[in-house]
């Protein structure tokens, strides 16, 4: 199977990744995440900036090569990977679809993702060398999150689920994020019923 990756970017595009970070701060906050915004959007001076404040602090950062290098850096570096991620992640279990949509950001959090297959990748908070594994991490999101929902699985317990995932499909990447909750029953069920995903996740 071939996955076919496009990339997306446009200053609407991170206008609207601004708004939704914001609307989203308090959570962010609570679990710890990191958060980039314009450098002139402050929201301990300005509690409350408006569309045009964010747009005018965008288009005041925005450079469109720097987010076409990202691109062909990408695409590059995504081909000599594709085929044994790709074929790792079948091999475990997970559905994949045939094309994913990247789109480039400089705000907000590191990675996220919406369905059926939007990846959002924040360029600007992660070393260059680790966007496509980052990738990868949104991809496994994907595949499993409707299993996620149908067993209730909390955030913390579902990256971990990822991150698992993650090193089993790309050994290469050997560092996982730090999780606020204690691992060991999930991973214990993750190498129990390993590929069988679904087994893992109801159990958890």
């Amino acid at each position: 199977m071939n996955i076919n990756i496009k990339y997306k970017y446009s200053i609407d595009y991170e206008i609207r990744r601004v708004l939704n970070a914001i609307k989203k701060i308090e959570w962010y906050k609570k679990n710890h995440y990191n958060i980039t915004f314009p450098k002139d959007i402050n929201l301990v001076k300005n509690q409350n900036p408006t569309k045009s404040d964010i747009r005018k602090a965008i288009i005041k950062e925005y450079k469109i090569r720097e987010y076409e290098n990202i691109s062909l850096q990408l695409q590059q570096n995504w081909k000599p990977k594709a085929k044994k991620v790709t074929d790792n992640l079948l091999l475990n279990g997970l559905n994949l679809k045939k094309e994913y949509i990247v789109f480039l950001t400089k705000y907000g959090v590191g990675g996220s993702y919406s369905f059926p297959n939007k990846i959002i990748i924040n360029y600007s908070s992660d070393k260059k060398k680790n966007l496509i594994k980052t990738i990868i991490h949104e991809i496994i999101h994907l595949s499993i999150e409707s299993l996620i929902q149908k067993h209730k699985i909390t955030h913390w317990q579902k990256e971990r689920i990822v991150d698992l995932l993650v090193l089993k499909v790309y050994p290469e990447w050997k560092k996982t994020q730090e999780i606020p909750i204690k691992t060991n029953k999930i991973d214990k069920i993750f190498y129990k019923y390993l590929p069988d995903v679904k087994k893992i996740i109801s159990s958890i």
